[in-house]
């Protein structure tokens, strides 16, 4: 029997709950058609400055992981939940995700967009206490009450609900199968105007204009992903670069003022006392409709503070013609790797065409020849190890190694927090991560045991073909300041013990990617 339409959008489960950098989280999600046939889609909560909103999506796109704060906190206080009316208040623009757990008649939990600067996801319980919060500058967990009280449920006047818009375009959004016409409920504009269109950029940053609407990429080869996340890295760092010559540049256009006041000061020096911090010129003085309140140096005589005020002005003019030219190449160079990085996000591109836009920014981290088994300009060898089963088919599960001291560095700094790092125990070797994003849960035993056994080999003890290794998520380590390459700091792990032989190495090295 088909539910009739519910004031609750249904989550499946939260382990079917993902979250990307920005921040954003994405659940499984389902809801009856005006058919009564239940349709199934994916409903994001963002919280990103350019595209702040929830809105509704066939598939999750591509920068997701299956643990993050919010999500981890989430699992955690509400495995099964559903999602009641969602709503946004028009005054502060904040966005309401009721969470209910059970069959409670009030929230267990809210969601909260909160349209701060900048914005910020926010999972709050019951006793308005905020349990963890997001934003582009990073996670907080620590718990914090909140100014605002919680809103009511159901929501009040005054509240604008985004439920029926979500429900009507999850409806649109499955019956054509197209997801670049479908409206971002609570999405604000540059205009301010709510539920605009979005394109499909909007919804699947990771799918590019020139792919056909309604087909998602396959997966990257491994050398492509490494390359979009280090142009992803220095396209961040080129932003906050043009924002910061932005604002010096506005800072800098303060000559003309500097030199109005400097030929005022020059008309009134006669008017400064000794030591006086500063001189007030009324508008009659002035001609101008407003006083004039300029501070100066009690230290400096009136002629000094004179000379100080020429040569400041002087500076501003010099630094607001370099910075202008500063910020225009920094703009250009942002916008080529810009497009670069759509190229390196879109389809699979030639190894050598990759290697180029690594080349083009210095990204490229070694020039020498590769063999076998390791990708050019990548600090690991990587091979496709593969867990059969009677019931399911083989599913490929990449496992990286590091190839020398420094290249572990780099290994362990590309990882993910979640990710799994494994280390030969005692010895010397190679850092070998297995990204979370690959395993479902809890990696197998079958799949440590692989990963241990290279982590052994690609170690100083590797002619004993025994031995111990560690392993713990990658957020459990971290590198002390001043170490030597290679060298980390374990704060938290378990340890394997592994015996192996030559007939069960082959095949493992035989994984290598080409």
């Amino acid at each position: 029997m088909v539910e009739a339409p519910s004031p609750r959008l249904r989550v499946f489960r939260t382990t079917k709950c993902f979250e990307g950098a920005g921040p954003f989280v994405v659940w499984s999600a389902a809801a009856p058609d005006p058919g009564g046939t239940l349709r199934k889609f994916h409903l994001f909560a963002d919280a990103r400055q350019g595209s702040f909103g929830v809105r509704i999506n066939l598939v999750r796109g591509g920068d997701i992981v299956t643990g993050g704060a919010v999500v981890n906190i989430l699992r955690k206080h509400a495995k099964t939940a559903t999602i009641g009316r969602i709503f946004r208040d028009p005054t502060s623009g904040d966005i309401w995700l009721p969470i209910f757990v059970n069959a409670q008649a009030e929230p267990s939990f809210w969601l909260q967009l909160a349209k701060t600067q900048p914005p910020e996801l926010r999972f709050v319980g019951q006793d308005n206490v905020a349990l963890v919060r997001k934003s582009s500058q990073g996670s907080y967990t620590k718990r914090r009450t909140l100014a605002t009280p919680l809103p009511a449920y159901p929501p009040g006047v005054g509240m604008e609900d985004l439920t029926e818009d979500l429900l009507i375009a999850a409806s649109q959004l499955v019956a054509k199968d197209d997801f670049a016409d479908v409206p971002a409920a609570g999405e604000t504009t540059g205009s301010g105007a709510v539920g605009e269109r979005t394109t499909g950029r909007d919804l699947a940053p990771d799918l590019t204009p020139t792919q056909p609407r309604g087909m998602v990429k396959g997966p990257l080869p491994t050398f492509q992903r490494e390359a979009r996340d280090r142009l992803t890295r220095r396209v961040k760092t080129l932003q906050k670069s043009t924002a910061r010559l932005r604002q010096q540049l506005k800072e800098a256009a303060s000559a003309a003022t500097l030199t109005q006041d400097a030929k005022l000061l020059v008309s009134h020096l006669h008017r400064v006392e000794p030591k006086a911090s500063q001189i007030v010129l009324s508008p009659e003085m002035t001609g101008l409709e407003a006083p004039i309140v300029m501070s100066l140096d009690p230290a400096m005589t009136p002629g000094q503070n004179l000379a100080k005020l020429y040569e400041r002005a002087k500076k501003a003019r010099r630094a607001e013609a370099t910075l202008s030219e500063q910020a225009h190449a920094t703009e250009q160079s942002l916008a080529a790797m810009t497009i670069d990085l759509g190229r390196l996000r879109g389809a699979e591109l030639p190894l050598g065409e990759v290697a180029e836009i690594l080349r083009r920014y210095k990204l490229s981290s070694t020039k020498r020849s590769a063999p076998a088994g390791e990708s050019p300009s990548l600090p690991y060898r990587t091979y496709t190890w593969r867990e059969s089963s009677d019931s399911a088919p083989d599913k490929p599960i990449l496992i990286m190694v590091g190839k020398s001291a420094k290249d572990n560095d780099e290994l362990c700094r590309l990882a993910k927090s979640n990710d799994y790092w494994l280390h030969a125990l005692g010895s010397p070797g190679s850092h070998v991560i297995i990204p979370a994003r690959q395993v479902r849960g809890e990696p197998t035993p079958a799949l440590l045991r692989a990963a241990a056994i290279l982590a052994l080999h690609f170690s100083k003890i590797r002619e004993d073909q025994t031995g111990e290794v560690c392993y713990t998520r990658r957020q459990f380590i971290k590198k002390p300041k001043r170490a030597a390459p290679g060298l980390w700091q374990v704060d938290k792990s378990q340890t394997l013990f592994v015996r192996y032989d030559a007939e069960e190495l082959r095949p493992l090295l035989a994984m290598a990617e080409p």
